[in-house]
């Protein structure tokens, strides 16, 4: 009898997000704090601050009443639309940091859980142009099955949209996360490498090389770093 292939239980993922309400806590601590240290601006460290169309726009009247002050914030590209980059622009945004890490769409699906696609990048980073928002981007370099073809099409990509800052840097696995699994059935990294990174026991940086630092991809972010600075042209 020939030997049932066992199928490969589906994984199914729950997206769950509970959001505090726009008359939080948040607004007389920053009044005090603002009136006590100084603060000049304020940063929103959350990636899906624009997720919620109908709180954003609840908090950032809030906010524009009731604090005032230059901010900036982190963004998924398919969160950002006309409406949503308008709010921002009058309640105050200055700089928007936004995640691209890759352009193999299949890529950003299969090893980052991302669904955003490249028409999303594109339009978001044309919108914040045109509404003279200063834009900050990242990619990642040394992902799991990245090609230096696909790595030369995302700086290419950068090179031609020019966002004011594109930014690199290299894949870090966080503990107890999806990629760490997907590094484990994919014999990326060993039982003994993800006892450590599960347990803490390791200091490395994204910025400073993560788990993925090699002299290639070094080569490629100190070229990405040029867009900014030289020319199209010269870029190829």
């Amino acid at each position: 009898k020939k030997k049932e292939k066992k199928k490969k239980k589906k994984k199914v993922f729950f997206f769950l997000m509970i959001r505090r309400p726009p008359r939080s806590t948040l607004f007389p601590y920053t009044t005090l704090f603002r009136s006590k240290y100084k603060i000049s601006r304020i940063g929103f460290m959350d990636d899906t601050f624009v997720y919620d169309i109908t709180w954003i726009r609840s908090f950032l009247k809030r906010y524009k009443e009731a604090i005032n002050l230059p901010f900036g914030c982190t963004v998924y590209p398919s969160f950002l639309n006309k409406e949503v980059i308008k709010l921002l622009g009058e309640a105050g945004c200055v700089l928007v940091n936004m995640g691209i890490q890759d352009l193999n769409e299949k890529l950003r699906r299969r090893v980052l859980n991302r669904r955003d696609t490249n028409i999303d990048i594109k339009r978001a980073i044309r919108l914040l142009k045109e509404s003279n928002i200063f834009t900050y981007t990242t990619v990642i370099f040394g992902l799991p099955y990245q090609r230096e073809k696909e790595m030369i099409e995302t700086i290419n990509f950068l090179n031609q949209w020019r966002p004011d800052v594109p930014d690199s840097n290299w894949l870090r696995y966080y503990p107890k996360t999806l990629i760490i699994d997907f590094a484990l059935e994919n014999n990326l990294l060993g039982t003994k490498d993800i006892k450590k990174i599960n347990n803490s026991r390791e200091f490395r940086p994204y910025g400073l090389g993560g788990h993925t630092f090699n002299k290639k991809t070094l080569q490629f972010r100190n070229l990405l770093f040029l867009t900014s600075v030289l020319p199209r042209k010269i870029i190829k």
